[in-house]
């Protein structure tokens, strides 16, 4: 005769990560509570994850733990020259932001620019990124 065991998925509901103000916020996407807020400094602007970290940018980009909220790293250097920060990619182990006519490729992991090019005369309109099956283009409004 067979027994049957019964277990109970003890994995966490799926986050819905929520942004306005300067708020961003991780919610039971099954339930809609609250899990972690977290408070910025500036208006978060754009949010992209990967299911273990959430990477906003606000006057800073910051890499925030996925299931808490946590600050994992911050990326001071890019304030002022991205302050819109307009588009945000996320691709493998790299962030790369765009606003103004310029594009930097920061290094997800650690937070350290790898590359910024100014795009010098070239324009200071907004930035679109992509790489294979993925695009992004900031919002014109």
């Amino acid at each position: 005769m067979l027994a049957m065991t019964y277990r109970e998925n003890d994995r966490p509901s799926p986050l819905l990560i929520v942004g306005f103000g300067d708020h961003v916020f991780g919610m039971s996407l099954t339930t809609g509570e609250r899990v972690w807020q977290r408070d910025l400094h500036g208006r978060s602007m754009r949010i992209e994850t990967d299911g273990e970290h959430v990477y906003v940018i606000g006057n800073v980009l910051e890499c925030l733990e996925y299931a808490t909220g946590k600050v994992l790293w911050r990326q001071p250097d890019i304030s002022g020259v991205f302050a819109n920060g307009r588009t945000l990619l996320l691709h493998g182990d790299h962030v790369v932001i765009g606003d103004a006519g310029q594009v930097a490729c920061i290094d997800a992991r650690t937070g350290t620019i790898l590359w910024h090019d100014e795009y010098t005369g070239l324009g200071v309109g907004p930035v679109a990124l992509a790489v294979p099956g993925k695009a992004v283009q900031a919002d014109l409004s």
